[in-house]
């Protein structure tokens, strides 16, 4: 097995996914993701990416540069903790433009 295709079996699981439910999120089908994930085959850099939001895994986890897998969810958390941080020191009238400029680009 190769490293990329150890790490998404391995969150796969941990997600409780079969290969069929993987390969249904990423466009593929059944025997495709069971030949990535023994290394049969390589993925395209495009698809790694795809893979990481799927699996809502940093693409550096699934490269094997980390060992930790840090989420899609847990970098958006430091980066809003981050903004209300700086949010929280600013004055009112600054809030109020920075929701409505917040409402304009839902």
């Amino acid at each position: 097995m190769n490293k990329i295709g150890e790490k998404i079996k391995q969150r796969r699981k941990e997600l409780r996914w079969s290969q069929r439910d993987l390969a249904e999120k990423m466009g593929y089908n059944h025997s495709t993701v069971t030949r990535i994930e023994t290394g049969k085959i390589d993925i395209p850099q495009s698809r790694i990416v795809q893979f990481s939001e799927v699996l809502n895994v940093d693409i550096s986890y699934l490269m094997g540069w980390e060992e930790e897998k840090p989420t899609v969810d847990d970098r958006l958390s430091k980066d809003m903790q981050e903004l209300i941080g700086r949010i929280k020191n600013l004055p009112e009238e600054k809030i109020q433009l920075l929701l409505q400029i917040a409402k304009q680009i839902e």
